[in-house]
């Protein structure tokens, strides 16, 4: 029989602060991270809002010079990471270290001091570039940061797939738990906005703006949306069989009971009538994995964030996959909350997933203005007391790839 996987330990550092009682007080109070963010005003676009981490001091965590040079997603990553062991009732010195791995998900994470290596370069030439900056110039640099503090030599994988990518991590974590190869997986998501990634999703158009006849908002599953409203932090996971979690007199906080990823694929689904199908493949087959049927899903946690062609795929794959009741089913999306935080973003949504299971209560989309929902999914405004067994989280990258988690409730 193979061994039940779950979440046993979690932490994030979002626009709402680090995960904590007050943390998950707001959240479930439908409070939101997004504001207009003054040293993005200065910039002087249309855009202005997003969901700036602000109240993170690196030197109250580690004073260390390595550790202060660090770019801020690296900072992140190594922080929530520490938390969630410490959610878990772990400690880095009661780790196998053969027996831990590491998965690590981002977008850009490494962008900023991409920056700073290369602007030097541009303006005086090779000799210019900093030998103690070049080595954060590569997303993967964060997983092995991690991977070192917390002295982990067994697997370790750097996706850089952006909203799906700690999906995908919970899935090669789940694998390697299930087959006996590791003992504790860490899973961890980060990205950082800074001025050049807020400009680039600017100019390309991705970003929901102001303009004379509308408000710049977070519009998930809208026709009305123009674009996302961005967001920066970080999330990590503790993942473990639940024989090791009993042994420690504790117990899992959520289950981990199916895991997919498939692909939008673009250019073979643009029409219409094709639109949704890498959703539906995903959801799909992590339902079939958890051996749960459409019906038995409570609650979905969707990856929706204000992009019209990603939000209008999804919504087809659920709606392929749940039929006539798609419109009767509680939808709420943690992009609304934290905004697109692109590499801890699935995470994110797995986190809201095992809040949800453990206070057998819906978070309430109260920042969302129900009446522009006319033709989307049920978003969930209600914060009541009801009965949740299983939650699907999804997940969605701007690079075509899509990815599905169930998640049950722990006895």
């Amino acid at each position: 029989m193979m061994s039940t996987v779950g979440i046993s330990g979690m932490s994030s550092l979002t626009a709402l602060g680090v995960l904590n009682v007050e943390t998950e007080k707001k959240i479930f109070q439908g409070d939101t991270g997004i504001a207009v963010s003054p040293p993005l005003e200065c910039l002087g676009l249309d855009s202005k809002k997003a969901a700036r981490v602000e109240s993170f001091v690196p030197e109250a965590f580690d004073d260390s010079a390595a550790y202060c040079r660090l770019p801020r997603a690296f900072q992140f990553a190594v922080y929530v990471v520490s938390q969630a062991l410490v959610d878990a009732g772990l400690s880095i010195g009661a780790l196998d270290p053969e027996r831990t791995g590491v998965f690590y998900g981002t977008g850009l994470a490494a962008i900023s001091d991409v920056e700073r290596f290369y602007q030097p370069i541009v303006k005086g030439g090779l000799p210019k570039g900093s030998p103690l900056v070049f080595p954060n110039t590569t997303s993967s640099v964060g997983c092995g940061l991690v991977s070192i503090k917390c002295k982990a030599r067994g697997k370790t994988v750097a996706l850089s797939t952006g909203g799906v990518a700690g999906i995908q991590g919970i899935e090669m974590a789940k694998l390697c738990l299930e087959t006996g190869e590791l003992d504790t997986a860490i899973v961890v998501g980060t990205d950082e906005l800074c001025e050049t990634v807020f400009k680039a999703y600017y100019y390309t158009r991705m970003l929901a703006r102001r303009t004379s006849y509308d408000e710049e908002k977070c519009r998930p599953f809208n026709k009305r949306s123009n674009g996302i409203i961005i967001g920066e932090g970080a999330a990590a996971l503790i993942l473990e069989r639940e024989e090791s979690v009993l042994r420690r007199n504790r117990k899992l906080r959520s289950m981990v009971l199916g895991t997919a990823s498939a692909n939008h694929c673009m250019g073979v689904y643009s029409r219409r009538s094709g639109i949704g199908k890498g959703t539906g493949l995903a959801i799909c087959a992590a339902l079939n994995e958890a051996e749960i049927r459409p019906e038995s899903v409570d609650l979905i946690v969707g990856a929706g964030n204000g992009n019209r062609y990603l939000d209008l795929s999804e919504e087809g794959g659920i709606r392929t996959t749940f039929g006539e009741r798609t419109d009767h089913i509680p939808v709420i999306v943690p992009s609304a909350i934290f905004g697109e935080t692109v590499g801890p973003g699935s995470i994110l949504g797995a986190i809201c997933g095992t809040l949800m299971l453990e206070r057998q209560k819906p978070i309430p989309m109260s920042s969302l203005d129900p009446s522009e929902y006319d033709a989307g999914l049920k978003l969930n405004m209600n914060s009541e007391e009801v009965r949740l067994s299983t939650i699907l989280v999804n997940g969605s990258s701007f690079y075509g790839e899509t990815a599905s988690l169930v998640l049950g409730r722990s006895m």
